[in-house]
Parts: C-alpha cells; sequence; structure tokens
C-alpha cells in the first residue's frame, strides 16, 4: 500500500459545510469538486476573476463528517480568506 504524509499544522485549513459547499467550491475553485469519492484528496488552483492564480492548494471530501476540508499556503491565507470572502 502507498500513502505520504505532509505536515500541514502550519497553514490555513479550512472546514466547508452545508448543503451548497461543493456548487461553492466548484465556483471558486479550478476542476471538480462534486467527483471525489469520501476521504479523497485533490490538487487545484484558486482564480481570481481574470483568470490568473491566488493559491495553489489541496482539498478532501470529508463524507463521513459531511465536510470539505481545504488546505491553502500559509504565506496567503490573508489573500484566500478574502477571495472565498467575496
Amino acid at each position: 500500500k502507498n500513502a505520504s504524509i505532509f505536515d500541514v499544522s502550519h497553514m490555513g485549513q479550512l472546514r466547508f459545510h452545508g448543503n451548497d459547499r461543493i456548487e461553492f467550491l466548484e465556483s471558486i475553485l479550478v476542476g471538480s469538486v462534486k467527483p471525489l469519492k469520501s476521504n479523497q484528496v485533490k490538487y487545484s488552483l484558486m482564480p481570481n476573476e481574470k483568470g490568473g492564480i491566488i493559491d495553489d492548494l489541496v482539498f478532501a471530501n470529508i463524507d463521513q463528517d459531511n465536510y470539505h476540508y481545504m488546505v491553502i499556503n500559509a504565506g496567503r491565507i490573508k489573500e484566500d480568506l478574502a477571495h472565498i470572502d467575496e
């Protein structure tokens, strides 16, 4: 079996709850969120309105607890959160 470990304790960690979280995440990320299987992780980009890249990130479908988990770069937390809140 294969596995990898990466310490994300210094990075931004976000949880998205609610029935519309998949649609919301698909509106702020590149790529599809809906096809993720339970506990599957995907690398993605958060683009701005002009198609430039705000940040790269990983997100996961934590199906058993009914949320999506996102890890953003520590140096881009302020920018990422501002974009998410728009």
